[in-house]
């Protein structure tokens, strides 16, 4: 089973959505109608978010960004997520 959701993240959740919305509006996409097809928060909030999709089931994910691309975000996500799901 695999999931395809996007990535905001970041030290405080309101820079992670400060994050997913200027990348939503770069597209014309209303983010407030898609905020369920998000990965957004810290790097603890998306650990859980990551976690409930496992519990029913996920094994794979392509994760989208959007460019430009969010080289923090990345670095959070490859030193702070990853790691706890190895």
């Amino acid at each position: 089973l695999s999931c395809h959701p996007l990535l905001a993240i970041a030290r405080s959740r309101e820079e992670a959505e400060r994050k997913a919305r200027a990348a939503a509006s770069r597209v014309e996409e209303d983010f407030d109608a898609q905020r369920d097809r998000w990965l957004l928060g810290t790097p603890e909030d998306i650990r859980g978010q990551l976690q409930a999709f496992i519990d029913v089931g996920v094994t794979y994910w392509v994760i989208g960004m959007g460019a430009p691309f969010d080289l923090q975000g990345l670095e959070l996500f490859a030193n702070e997520v990853i790691p706890a799901f190895r």
